[in-house]
């Protein structure tokens, strides 16, 4: 597997949109595109930008999910703060 289809399979497993990724390794979207389809090659140096953002927005993403992970539980332990304790007999 070339590194180019490494990238492209770890960002589409991972939801990354092709824009995002090609913006934050400072590539053109179609550039990328034509190279996830093998019509052109990329230079080392655009593959390890790429595979940087790549890591980045993965990160990213993490923390957003974990944010919001937080965020349900907070809710979740809110709600039950109102409900009425369960009676024992």
């Amino acid at each position: 597997m070339t590194r180019i289809q490494r990238i492209r399979e770890t960002r589409t497993l991972a939801e990354v949109p092709q824009f995002k990724l090609a913006k934050l390794a400072g590539i053109g979207r179609t550039k990328l595109s034509l190279a996830e389809n093998d019509h052109i090659q990329l230079s080392d140096e655009e593959l390890d930008a790429l595979e940087s953002a790549l890591g980045r927005a993965i990160s990213l993403r993490a923390e957003v999910l974990a944010g919001a992970a937080r965020c349900n539980e907070s809710a979740a332990m809110a709600t039950h703060a109102f409900e009425e304790p369960e009676r024992t007999t």
